[in-house]
Protein backbone atom coordinates (compact mmCIF):
# COMPACT_ATOMS: atom_id res chain seq x y z
CA UNK A 1 0.00 0.00 0.00
CA UNK A 2 2.87 2.37 0.78
CA UNK A 3 4.43 1.70 -2.62
CA UNK A 4 1.15 2.44 -4.41
CA UNK A 5 0.74 5.60 -2.30
CA UNK A 6 4.24 6.63 -3.39
CA UNK A 7 3.23 6.04 -7.02
CA UNK A 8 0.21 8.35 -6.55
CA UNK A 9 2.48 10.96 -4.96
CA UNK A 10 4.87 10.69 -7.89
CA UNK A 11 2.04 11.19 -10.37
CA UNK A 12 0.77 14.25 -8.50
CA UNK A 13 4.28 15.70 -8.47
CA UNK A 14 4.66 15.07 -12.21
CA UNK A 15 1.32 16.85 -12.79
CA UNK A 16 2.32 19.75 -10.48
CA UNK A 17 -0.61 19.07 -8.15
CA UNK A 18 0.18 20.11 -4.59
CA UNK A 19 -3.03 18.87 -2.97
CA UNK A 20 -5.69 16.43 -4.10
CA UNK A 21 -9.02 14.99 -3.06
CA UNK A 22 -8.34 11.28 -2.78
CA UNK A 23 -11.13 8.82 -3.53
CA UNK A 24 -10.38 5.25 -2.53
CA UNK A 25 -12.73 2.29 -2.77
CA UNK A 26 -11.84 -1.03 -1.13
CA UNK A 27 -8.06 -1.47 -1.60
CA UNK A 28 -8.04 2.12 -2.84
CA UNK A 29 -9.10 3.15 0.66
CA UNK A 30 -6.06 1.38 2.10
CA UNK A 31 -3.90 3.27 -0.38
CA UNK A 32 -5.57 6.61 0.43
CA UNK A 33 -4.92 6.10 4.14
CA UNK A 34 -1.30 5.13 3.43
CA UNK A 35 -0.99 8.24 1.27
CA UNK A 36 -2.26 10.43 4.11
CA UNK A 37 0.05 8.73 6.61
CA UNK A 38 3.08 9.40 4.38
CA UNK A 39 2.12 12.69 2.67
CA UNK A 40 -0.40 14.47 4.93
CA UNK A 41 0.15 17.92 3.43
CA UNK A 42 -0.83 16.65 -0.04
CA UNK A 43 -4.40 15.74 0.96
CA UNK A 44 -7.19 18.33 0.49
CA UNK A 45 -10.04 15.94 1.34
CA UNK A 46 -10.78 12.23 1.18
CA UNK A 47 -13.52 9.81 0.22
CA UNK A 48 -13.27 6.34 1.76
CA UNK A 49 -15.69 3.92 0.14
CA UNK A 50 -16.34 0.32 1.16
CA UNK A 51 -13.09 0.06 3.07
CA UNK A 52 -11.65 -0.07 6.59
CA UNK A 53 -8.74 1.40 8.54
CA UNK A 54 -7.77 -1.68 10.54
CA UNK A 55 -5.23 -4.25 9.43
CA UNK A 56 -6.36 -7.75 8.55
CA UNK A 57 -7.08 -10.17 11.35
CA UNK A 58 -5.04 -13.38 11.36
CA UNK A 59 -7.99 -15.20 9.77
CA UNK A 60 -8.46 -12.57 7.05
CA UNK A 61 -4.72 -12.58 6.34
CA UNK A 62 -4.80 -16.37 5.93
CA UNK A 63 -7.74 -16.09 3.49
CA UNK A 64 -5.84 -13.56 1.38
CA UNK A 65 -2.73 -15.75 1.25
CA UNK A 66 -4.86 -18.75 0.28
CA UNK A 67 -6.50 -16.65 -2.44
CA UNK A 68 -3.09 -15.53 -3.72
CA UNK A 69 -1.91 -19.13 -3.88
CA UNK A 70 -5.12 -20.15 -5.65
CA UNK A 71 -4.72 -17.39 -8.23
CA UNK A 72 -1.22 -18.59 -9.07
CA UNK A 73 -2.28 -22.25 -9.26
CA UNK A 74 -5.74 -22.04 -10.84
CA UNK A 75 -5.81 -18.65 -12.59
CA UNK A 76 -7.99 -15.56 -12.62
CA UNK A 77 -11.19 -17.40 -13.56
CA UNK A 78 -11.13 -19.36 -10.28
CA UNK A 79 -10.72 -16.15 -8.30
CA UNK A 80 -13.60 -14.53 -10.18
CA UNK A 81 -15.88 -17.39 -9.20
CA UNK A 82 -14.86 -16.97 -5.55
CA UNK A 83 -14.98 -13.17 -5.46
CA UNK A 84 -18.04 -12.12 -7.43
CA UNK A 85 -20.52 -13.34 -4.77
CA UNK A 86 -18.48 -11.57 -2.07
CA UNK A 87 -18.08 -8.29 -3.93
CA UNK A 88 -21.66 -7.76 -5.03
CA UNK A 89 -24.77 -7.30 -2.94
CA UNK A 90 -27.67 -9.71 -3.26
CA UNK A 91 -29.79 -7.06 -4.96
CA UNK A 92 -27.21 -6.76 -7.73
CA UNK A 93 -26.70 -10.49 -8.13
CA UNK A 94 -30.48 -11.01 -8.25
CA UNK A 95 -31.42 -8.15 -10.57
CA UNK A 96 -28.40 -6.83 -12.50
CA UNK A 97 -26.78 -9.69 -14.47
CA UNK A 98 -24.87 -7.23 -16.66
CA UNK A 99 -23.00 -5.92 -13.57
CA UNK A 100 -22.29 -9.46 -12.42
CA UNK A 101 -20.76 -10.28 -15.80
CA UNK A 102 -18.86 -7.00 -15.92
CA UNK A 103 -17.23 -7.64 -12.53
CA UNK A 104 -16.45 -11.23 -13.47
CA UNK A 105 -14.81 -9.96 -16.66
CA UNK A 106 -12.75 -7.35 -14.83
CA UNK A 107 -11.39 -9.94 -12.42
CA UNK A 108 -10.63 -12.42 -15.20
CA UNK A 109 -8.80 -9.73 -17.19
CA UNK A 110 -6.22 -9.40 -14.41
CA UNK A 111 -3.15 -11.58 -14.42
CA UNK A 112 -2.93 -14.27 -11.72
CA UNK A 113 0.35 -12.70 -10.61
CA UNK A 114 -1.31 -9.30 -10.22
CA UNK A 115 -4.17 -10.75 -8.20
CA UNK A 116 -1.74 -12.65 -5.99
CA UNK A 117 0.40 -9.56 -5.46
CA UNK A 118 -2.62 -7.45 -4.51
CA UNK A 119 -3.86 -10.08 -2.05
CA UNK A 120 -0.45 -10.41 -0.40
CA UNK A 121 -0.02 -6.64 -0.29
CA UNK A 122 -3.37 -6.16 1.42
CA UNK A 123 -2.61 -8.94 3.88
CA UNK A 124 0.48 -7.14 5.18
CA UNK A 125 -0.86 -3.59 5.19
CA UNK A 126 -0.36 -1.47 8.29
CA UNK A 127 -3.15 -0.63 10.68
CA UNK A 128 -4.34 2.94 10.08
CA UNK A 129 -6.82 3.36 12.92
CA UNK A 130 -4.31 5.34 14.97
CA UNK A 131 -4.11 8.11 12.34
CA UNK A 132 -7.87 8.70 12.10
CA UNK A 133 -8.22 11.18 15.00
CA UNK A 134 -5.56 13.44 13.43
CA UNK A 135 -7.41 13.85 10.14
CA UNK A 136 -8.35 17.54 9.98
CA UNK A 137 -9.78 17.83 6.47
CA UNK A 138 -13.22 16.90 5.09
CA UNK A 139 -13.90 13.17 4.76
CA UNK A 140 -16.83 11.38 3.18
CA UNK A 141 -17.36 7.71 3.99
CA UNK A 142 -19.55 5.66 1.65
CA UNK A 143 -20.69 2.09 2.14
CA UNK A 144 -23.12 -0.22 0.42
CA UNK A 145 -25.95 -1.36 2.67
CA UNK A 146 -25.32 -4.95 1.53
CA UNK A 147 -21.50 -4.84 1.75
CA UNK A 148 -20.40 -8.01 3.51
CA UNK A 149 -16.62 -7.51 3.11
CA UNK A 150 -16.58 -4.11 4.83
CA UNK A 151 -20.08 -3.84 6.28
CA UNK A 152 -21.83 -0.65 7.40
CA UNK A 153 -20.58 -1.12 10.98
CA UNK A 154 -17.00 -0.80 9.63
CA UNK A 155 -18.00 2.46 7.95
CA UNK A 156 -19.55 3.64 11.21
CA UNK A 157 -16.28 2.83 12.98
CA UNK A 158 -14.42 4.97 10.43
CA UNK A 159 -16.90 7.81 10.88
CA UNK A 160 -16.54 7.63 14.66
CA UNK A 161 -12.76 7.72 14.37
CA UNK A 162 -12.49 10.74 12.07
CA UNK A 163 -13.62 14.09 13.49
CA UNK A 164 -16.43 15.60 11.41
CA UNK A 165 -16.56 12.79 8.85
CA UNK A 166 -19.80 12.27 6.93
CA UNK A 167 -21.25 8.82 6.36
CA UNK A 168 -23.54 7.90 3.47
CA UNK A 169 -25.05 4.44 3.01
CA UNK A 170 -25.89 3.37 -0.54
CA UNK A 171 -29.02 1.22 -0.55
CA UNK A 172 -29.11 -2.01 -2.55
CA UNK A 173 -25.33 -2.11 -3.05
CA UNK A 174 -22.58 -4.40 -1.87
CA UNK A 175 -18.82 -3.85 -1.78
CA UNK A 176 -18.71 -2.26 -5.23
CA UNK A 177 -21.25 0.46 -4.52
CA UNK A 178 -19.86 2.66 -7.31
CA UNK A 179 -20.69 0.01 -9.93
CA UNK A 180 -23.85 -1.34 -8.35
CA UNK A 181 -25.58 2.00 -7.76
CA UNK A 182 -23.53 4.50 -9.81
CA UNK A 183 -26.11 7.29 -9.88
CA UNK A 184 -26.50 7.31 -6.11
CA UNK A 185 -22.74 6.94 -5.54
CA UNK A 186 -21.89 9.73 -7.98
CA UNK A 187 -24.54 12.03 -6.51
CA UNK A 188 -22.98 11.64 -3.05
CA UNK A 189 -19.51 12.20 -4.48
CA UNK A 190 -20.52 15.32 -6.42
CA UNK A 191 -22.34 16.75 -3.41
CA UNK A 192 -19.21 16.27 -1.30
CA UNK A 193 -16.90 17.78 -3.90
CA UNK A 194 -19.18 20.80 -4.34
CA UNK A 195 -19.18 21.34 -0.57
CA UNK A 196 -15.39 21.83 -0.73
CA UNK A 197 -15.62 24.86 -3.03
Amino acid sequence: MDQMAADVRGLLSFLNIDQAVLVGLSMGGYIALAFYRNYPDAVRAMVLADTRASADTHEARRRRIDSADKAEKEGSRAIAEDMVPLLLGHTTTDTLPSIVERVRGVIQSNSPEGIAGAQRGMSTRRDSTYILPGIDFPVLIIVGSEDELTPPQEAESLRSGIPGARLRVIANAGHLSNLEQPEHFNAELIDFLESLE
